[in-house]
């Protein structure tokens, strides 16, 4: 299948994101395709906009955090996934977001930034986990039912399923690491 790097010798990093990193998360959004933005963002957007691509970069510290997963290609640092995490008005609860670079995407990439980013919420002291999920988005679905998320259909949207986990139900080893 390859490598979700352009070099095949260069290994996924997933580390937390630095207020230097908006040009990689520019880069990674305009790089997806069409479909993969809209199931992303919900939008055909090409670009974020300048508010969203800071609280991007500067995370709220225990509130909110964002993870990148970089590949190293011909000596830079290149996003291919990213993964936030942001407190909603429901005490203990946040909502989460991940995106895949399409050429990563079918290499674990997505499933290990999902991981990452509940064990930060769930470290953070949020206990529940959630976000939303187009219903077309079948590949994220079959991923989140099979880590335990709980998939519902949303009441005002029945093309939006909500998926959520309490952080006491995580099935994951917080300490795992690796992408295949």
């Amino acid at each position: 299948m390859g490598s979700p790097c352009a070099q095949e010798d260069s290994q996924v990093t997933i580390r937390a994101v630095t207020r230097d990193d908006a040009p990689l998360i520019r880069e990674l959004v305009q790089g997806l395709s069409s479909t993969s933005r809209y199931l992303r963002f919900f939008s055909g957007m090409r670009e974020l906009p300048q508010e969203l691509l800071e609280r991007i970069t500067r995370p709220e510290s225990g509130r909110a955090a964002t993870l990148l997963a970089v590949c190293l290609t011909r000596g830079r640092e290149v996003a291919v996934g990213m993964a936030q995490f942001a407190a909603t008005e429901e005490p203990r609860h946040c909502e989460f977001a991940v995106v895949v670079s399409d050429r990563a995407q079918g290499h674990g990439v997505g499933t290990q930034l999902i991981r990452r980013i509940a064990c930060a919420a769930r470290a953070a002291g949020f206990e529940r986990i959630g976000g939303e999920v187009l219903a077309q988005n079948r590949r994220m679905l079959e991923i989140l039912q099979a880590m335990g998320f709980r998939l519902r259909v949303m009441a005002d949207y029945a093309t939006v399923l909500s998926a959520s986990i309490p952080a006491a139900e995580m099935r994951w080893d917080c300490a795992e690491a690796g992408i295949r």
